[in-house]
């Protein structure tokens, strides 16, 4: 099982993703192979396989987006519940102030930095023109890392 990630090829990366340093590195696919000036993908990264899930009184594994998106939600309003009970204002559209964060708070995020996302649902392969290479700091395998929702609170209320 892997995640997607890579770079959209009909949406342009947008101007808070300039900074990632990931297209200046030497793992990744040939430039042929993918649009480097396309929004990359994912922001961030969260556990999205195995979940364990109650549903209708049974537990049972769900996959996927379904499962890490509600996690990534749920610790982004908590997030935001802090900063509301502090008098600051909510922050609304976060992918910006990911980005910000990654690049000023190595401690916001929990950095994967091995690991490749070069498989299908039917095979996986070395060939990395199938997928890229995680890295440090923003990569298209697990974007920044996966939350961590206490350092992202503290580090908001202290700007």
């Amino acid at each position: 099982f892997t995640g997607g990630g890579g770079f959209a090829w009909f949406s342009p990366r947008p101007w808070y993703q300039d900074t990632a340093a990931y297209l200046k590195a030497a793992s990744q696919p040939n430039r042929s192979e993918f649009n480097a000036a396309g929004r990359g993908y994912p922001d961030v990264a969260a556990l999205g396989h195995n979940f364990l899930v109650k549903y209708e009184g049974d537990w049972q594994s769900v996959d996927g987006t379904s499962a890490s998106a509600p996690v990534v939600a749920s610790l982004l309003t908590g997030v935001n519940g802090v900063l509301e009970a502090a008098g600051r204002p909510r922050v609304g559209f976060w992918p910006p102030v990911l980005h910000r964060l990654g690049a000023e708070c190595p401690d916001c995020f929990h950095d994967v930095t091995e690991g490749t996302n070069a498989c299908t649902e039917y095979a996986c392969c070395d060939d990395t023109r199938l997928g890229y290479l995680a890295g440090p700091g923003w990569d298209p395998v697990t974007g920044w890392g996966t939350l961590n929702a206490s350092a992202i609170a503290s580090y908001l209320l202290a700007e």
